[in-house]
């Protein structure tokens, strides 16, 4: 990653942003600002093609739709963590089975998102990371600190976006016929994972697109109130995922 130094370089604008090019980046790069690096590596650069903004651009609206259409679907038709539960005790083997295969292929997915919008589908540098402690996989997308705030965006937002997308489609599934009890149980898993997101006080896809919104890498290393709102607002994530798995699981064992 970069170093504190050249990314405070690079926050308080003492480098002209003409020069954030691959030209700059590798003189970074030569010069060891840049940490676990060597000569021989090529950093991704952001793509300048108008298919490229194309995507960007409709993957960002896709999931902002899309967010504000789960936001409704959710609204009318409750939360499903109630029959999530339901399904897991009652169909423990089954259920959990159906939830291994499930999250590792959408977390696969979310990832290829990244990869993909980060230009680095085709590095060989892809820095895949798996931490089957927390069952995440995470790529270092540090090279996008130097793009465009729309390839920035669509390189951090992407996998959400597609999360969104795909847990729009499984709340639309009912309303055409299709009641799997499963459907509740992905609906559910979706739900956790774009909350989990919102926990900013963690290293988080949300975290990172606020720090790139205000261009600051640092933006919660400086204890302001406004930083501290933001970090009470993502403990409340963590406080909304845990009633909501929790409370339908006492209420079934209270019934």
């Amino acid at each position: 990653m970069i170093d504190r130094n050249t990314l405070n370089l690079l926050k308080k604008g003492k480098v002209n942003n003409d020069l954030l090019d691959s030209l700059f980046i590798t003189m970074l790069n030569d010069g060891g600002f840049l940490e676990g690096t060597s000569g021989n590596i090529k950093i991704p650069v952001e793509p300048h093609s108008a298919l490229f903004r194309f995507f960007s651009i409709f993957v960002l609206l896709a999931g902002f739709i899309s967010f504000f259409m789960v936001i409704l679907f959710l609204y009318l038709n409750g939360l499903p963590f109630k029959s999530s539960i339901i399904f897991l005790i009652e169909n423990p083997l089954i259920g959990l089975a159906q939830l291994i295969v499930f999250t590792t292929l959408t977390t696969g997915l979310h990832e290829i998102m990244h990869l993909i919008f980060s230009n680095r589908l085709f590095s060989k540098e892809k820095e895949l990371n798996l931490c089957f402690k927390k069952a995440v996989a995470t790529i270092s997308m540090t090279h996008v600190w130097t793009w465009s705030l729309l390839g920035r965006m669509a390189a951090i937002l992407s996998g959400i976006c597609l999360d969104l997308c795909i847990l729009l489609l499984l709340l639309f599934f009912p309303m055409i016929g299709v009641n799997f009890e499963v459907i509740l149980l992905f609906q559910g898993v979706l739900i956790t994972r774009i909350a989990w997101q919102f926990r900013v006080y963690s290293t988080t896809d949300i975290r990172l697109t606020l720090n790139m919104i205000r261009d600051d890498p640092f933006l919660f290393d400086n204890k302001t109130c406004h930083s501290k709102l933001i970090l009470a607002l993502g403990m409340g994530a963590d406080i909304f995922i845990l009633l909501v798995w929790l409370i339908p699981t006492i209420n079934y064992f209270r019934t």
